[in-house]
């Protein structure tokens, strides 16, 4: 197994798994229970003495606290459901310089910034 060395001199290994090997071959034990699985299934019931599921009665409630009580936070997640969080990405290439000769130039430059 090939080991690397990482920023902090520590020792690593490159290769967990085998190539076309899964990391977890067995699958998720029996009898384990997902939260999202129960909550999905918790919405699609009809509580006693209501007409409408749960899930109904949810997005009824974030739609009242949105537009007739003006809850912001309310709206900005009804926008979220519907178009998605913002896409935002960040390019961290060095120009083809050392990583570590980059990393070390930025924090010479912060503490250059502090001193003043």
């Amino acid at each position: 197994m090939a080991k690397t060395t990482d920023l902090t001199g520590k020792k690593q290994n490159d290769n967990l798994f085998k190539k076309g090997q899964s990391g977890n071959p067995n699958g998720r034990p029996k009898g384990t229970v997902s939260v999202v699985s129960k909550i999905k299934s918790k919405l699609k019931k009809i509580p006693k003495g209501q007409k409408h599921s749960y899930l109904n009665l949810l997005v009824e409630r974030i739609f009242k606290d949105a537009i007739q009580d003006g809850n912001e936070q309310m709206i900005k997640l009804i926008c979220q459901y519907v178009d998605g969080m913002p896409k935002q990405s960040t390019d961290l290439t060095t120009n083809g310089k050392d990583l570590e000769t980059v990393l070390v130039k930025f924090i010479d430059a912060k503490d250059d910034r502090n001193s003043k």
